[in-house]
């Protein structure tokens, strides 16, 4: 993965632009898988272009594939699965099962009371 892409997958808009300007087709946003089926071309404009998941059947142009909003980002504390602290501040994920720090950033981060 580029650091163009990676930065398109976390929210940044100018870099989802420029991926679609270039005519690089990002991980699916519904299944996060990069299985494209078909790729048609209605001009020579890559956001024009229309792809379909190969998971799922969806056609979308890829200039609406490639824009994703920013994922919400926050610490395993502050997260609704958080679990009980032992005396250590370790807690089980209750969403991936893992033990985590309160100060890990959460990867499956919902804010609490959502």
């Amino acid at each position: 993965m580029t650091d163009l892409e990676r930065r398109a997958l976390l929210g940044d808009r100018q870099a989802q632009e420029e991926c679609t300007r270039q005519g690089i087709v990002l991980a699916c946003p519904m299944c996060g898988k990069k299985e494209v089926l078909t790729l048609h071309s209605n001009g020579k404009v890559y956001h024009n272009y229309t792809i379909e998941c190969a998971f799922n059947g969806r056609f979308v142009r890829i200039k609406d594939w490639n824009t994703r909003p920013v994922p919400p980002i926050g610490r395993c504390k502050d997260c609704q699965y958080s679990g009980e602290r032992d005396e250590n501040g370790y807690s089980i994920c209750q969403s991936t099962g893992s033990g985590v720090a309160k100060t890990d950033f959460c990867s499956e981060f919902q804010p609490k009371g959502k």
